[in-house]
């Protein structure tokens, strides 16, 4: 009797052990077909865009992932245009292409209406101010100050006379200013982010108080890099159309001391556009005025459209070079017929000095790529350092620049504690 219950109880514990191995087979091999019955299995795991477009073998490609497993979570209804594989998690088809979105600081060219062939108006360039130092701070604390009083004691006029607290003019009639301090100071302005008084001056240039159309004679060396560059640099740096027509104004009435000549005359009328030269020049003409020019034309050419002032500009120093000693140093005295040296007088200080200096500059505002220029720039250069000479003491350094062809010697002094 104890056998017979004792098989019993054996044979009930073994078909148990066999039911329990049964439902473990079905539910790891039969269930999942059965689940899925309803897709057949996609061997190539191909993905069809919505479009009809190119198949896409996902199984070959590279980006492929493997599939992270992930908490099972309440199956949601799919989308019509996703596509969905069986072996693969469901993959979104674009339905059309995507379109950038410009960034929100995009900016479309503007073109000033009075030279619509001109280049496009500057974006305004602004300064954070907030990220000044306060070195920079104090530095801006000091231009104000020396405008806040440009206004109380010369608004209009050329110059500040901070002692006498008044007023001075290039020329001596009355009320014969043209607001020059002004004018060249708007771009130092606009860096130092004082937009309020930058915009009072521009106020001014607007107004029937300032006008170039004044009898008064200035130089054209003098007046291009100072009133027509103070304009320009000003107009790209803030984008104020006002500036582009007062350059326009004030470079067309410079422009009769270029048009026409061989080398420019040194001074013109404002308002007949009548060009003299000095008589103590017998002559001649200074190197530097006449070389330091081209610059501001060739920008006032890019910004207008009309190429006349860079043209005429640029022949003037291709006539100029044409006559470059083999040692690079130029005299100071060019003639007036074909732009050869009038003189063996060769320095670097006064009537000579920008035409070393603007040299380098023309040639980087052709982006390098005027190699005349980058050739002459060398030239003068090499014949620079090779003709310097330096002499040292116990408490003081001299740099001493032979001049050519002459008894003259040209000598800058400092001090050892400068040097």
């Amino acid at each position: 009797m104890r056998f017979q219950n004792r098989s019993r109880v054996t044979l009930t514990q073994k078909r148990r052990r066999q039911l329990i191995i049964l439902i473990t087979v079905f539910a790891v091999f039969a269930v999942p077909s059965l689940l899925t019955h309803h897709q057949p299995p996609n061997p190539l795991a191909v993905l069809h865009t919505a479009d009809g477009g190119a198949t896409v073998d996902l199984r070959k490609s590279p980006f492929r992932q493997p599939v992270q497993t992930q908490a099972v979570q309440t199956p949601q209804p799919v989308p019509p245009h996703v596509v969905v594989n069986s072996e693969l998690p469901p993959v979104v088809a674009e339905t059309k292409k995507k379109v950038a979105t410009p960034p929100t600081d995009s900016y479309t060219p503007q073109y000033h209406p009075n030279f619509p062939r001109g280049a496009p108006v500057p974006r305004p360039y602004r300064l954070d101010t907030t990220k000044f130092s306060d070195k920079q701070r104090r530095v801006v604390e000091g231009i104000r100050h020396a405008y806040v009083n440009y206004k109380k004691y010369a608004w209009g006029h050329d110059e500040l006379a901070p002692l006498r607290k008044t007023y001075t003019d290039w020329s001596q009639g009355h009320n014969s200013g043209i607001g020059l301090t002004a004018i060249e100071s708007l771009d130092t302005m606009w860096l130092a982010g004082l937009y309020d008084e930058f915009h009072e001056v521009i106020e001014y240039l607007k107004s029937p108080m300032h006008t170039f159309s004044r009898h008064i004679e200035v130089g054209i060396f003098e007046t291009t890099i100072r009133v027509l560059g103070g304009l320009l640099s000003a107009y790209e740096l803030s984008g104020e159309l006002i500036l582009l027509d007062k350059a326009f104004d004030i470079g067309s009435r410079l422009f009769h001391c270029i048009e026409g000549r061989t080398i420019p005359h040194a001074s013109v009328y404002l308002d007949s556009g009548e060009t003299s030269n000095p008589g103590w020049l017998g002559g001649s003409q200074s190197l530097a005025e006449v070389t330091t020019i081209q610059l501001e034309f060739k920008k006032l050419s890019v910004y207008t459209g009309d190429m006349k002032y860079d043209k005429a500009t640029m022949e003037i120093m291709h006539r100029v070079l044409e006559h470059i000693p083999s040692t690079g140093l130029y005299s100071i005295y060019i003639s007036m017929s074909n732009g050869s040296p009038a003189s063996g007088q060769v320095t670097l200080g006064a009537r000579g000095d920008s035409f070393y200096e603007y040299l380098a500059k023309q040639w980087a505002l052709t982006n390098y790529t005027e190699r005349w220029l980058e050739d002459a720039y060398r030239k003068v250069a090499n014949g620079v350092v090779d003709h310097l000479k330096v002499q040292m003491d116990d408490t003081h350094a001299f740099v001493v620049f032979f001049l050519l062809e002459c008894s003259e010697v040209c000598c800058l002094r400092t001090s050892s504690a400068e040097s």
